[in-house]
């Protein structure tokens, strides 16, 4: 019986050891393919980015919600070196050259593995905002498959996210500097603030008021166009691209504008149809109505503090703030600015107060109402040895004497509702806190 019981035992262990055995056989052999596909994949993609002459394009929009697009011409060599170049900005026109791998990172992946332009968009001390999260691009991207002229990625942090890289042509690269000046054109800070969006079809024209952020590159419509109301603006070598486009009722898209200098104004055609995005001094449809309530408040304040302790530069680099007043606020020196208060009470003693270099200067202001916006009228200083750097940012926050006044949908680092006080002629919009 025992006897029995052991040949049994040794049967089923040697059994085990066979099927453990086969296992093993099969996973080397499984291994072995996987890693063949892996390799053959991976040499599908370094063989996709050699074999475009000139390269390849991306235009880059890592979210549709928060920014617009930022273009790249990237140039492979097969030593694992990439000259890149960029428009993100001044410096991004130099090209550069740094090394790039194919890696299994969960896929097959490209990760440009040393610093160049691309990376600007994942530093943290890039960011338009201080969420500190940069501009939410990514360095490394998976590998899903190819076209005749695309190579199709997508993102590692956003999965779902597709990117697509599009061969490039000598002539991007001999044009690719021509974007400055349209960068130059559209973040002007001598121009108005207020643009317009102009669509005209089938002989009737529509008027729509957008304001654009040249840190984000979003452009914000105050109604929407075709159900939209946010879109992405990317530099191209003739003008702009809109994303997502205008549908047009003769089944066009209007993506891409074209500058026409002459009239100083951004214009798709298609037939009768137009689209033109220009400069305004004034908008053609306002219609917040915010700065009623400090015409009758017993009293409104708000303020603006460029660098806070709490919510680091929120105010100083939110697309609210305009490049004019950012450059302003930057020549006073950030750290000197401790903040701009606005006090507006309903017996008309206005008063704007800056705290600049441990000092408090007081200006005192008058309103009235102009149907959209605030009428000032000053009634002058009420400190002595007041600086004239102040004073010169006072002069052009109320030059015209005009103050549009737009309660915004965002919060910047605090609950309180966020009011941004516009000057259209001087392009000065300041946001502030509302108490």
């Amino acid at each position: 019986m025992i006897k029995n019981i052991i040949k049994s035992s040794l049967f089923l262990f040697a059994l085990m050891l066979g099927v453990s055995s086969c296992n093993n056989s099969d996973d080397r052999v499984f291994d072995k393919k996987a890693i063949e596909r892996e390799r053959e994949q991976q040499e599908e993609l370094k063989n996709l980015l050699l074999s475009s002459d000139e390269g390849w394009k991306l235009v880059y929009i890592t979210d549709k919600a928060e920014f617009g697009g930022f273009t790249f011409l990237m140039k492979f060599s097969d030593d694992n070196t990439v000259e890149m170049v960029s428009d993100f900005d001044d410096d991004g026109y130099v090209k550069q050259t740094s090394e790039y791998e194919i890696q299994l990172r969960a896929t097959t992946s490209l990760v440009f593995s040393t610093e160049n332009k691309i990376h600007a968009l994942s530093d943290p001390f890039n960011s338009p905002t201080t969420n500190n999260k940069g501009y939410r691009g990514e360095f490394q991207f998976r590998y899903y498959g190819y076209t005749d002229n695309e190579i199709i990625f997508r993102g590692t942090r956003d999965v779902e996210k597709e990117i697509r890289f599009v061969k490039a042509t000598k002539e991007d690269w001999n044009t690719f500097d021509q974007r400055k000046q349209f960068v130059e054109v559209m973040n002007d800070v001598e121009k108005p603030y207020f643009r317009l969006l102009e669509v005209t079809e089938g002989g009737n024209t529509a008027l729509y008021d957008v304001t654009f952020s040249g840190t984000t590159r979003l452009m914000t419509s105050s109604e929407t166009i075709e159900g939209e109301d946010t879109f992405g603006v990317a530099y191209t070598e003739n003008g702009l691209l809109i994303e997502p486009g205008i549908q047009l009722g003769d089944g066009t898209v209007a993506e891409n504008f074209t500058y026409n200098a002459s009239a100083d104004e951004f214009v798709f055609s298609s037939g009768s149809n137009q689209v033109t995005l220009k400069y305004a001094t004034e908008p053609a449809n306002w219609t917040d109505e915010s700065y009623k309530q400090l015409l009758t408040a017993p009293s409104d304040i708000s303020i603006f503090v460029p660098v806070d302790g709490n919510v680091g530069q929120a105010m100083m680099y939110s697309s609210l703030l305009s490049i004019r007043a950012r450059e302003e606020v930057e020549n006073l020196g950030v750290n000197n600015l401790g903040e701009i208060r606005f006090t507006f009470t309903n017996n008309n003693s206005n008063v704007i107060r800056y705290t600049y270099k441990g000092s408090q200067y007081n200006f005192n202001f008058k309103t009235a109402d102009g149907g959209t916006h605030l009428i000032i009228t000053p009634t002058g200083w009420t400190s002595n040895n007041v600086p004239q750097e102040i004073k010169d940012f006072n002069d052009l926050l109320f030059e015209g004497g005009k103050l549009y006044v737009r309660r915004e949908k965002t919060r910047i680092g605090y609950t309180n509702e966020v009011w941004t006080y516009i000057a259209p002629l001087t392009n000065m919009s300041i946001p502030s806190w509302m108490f």
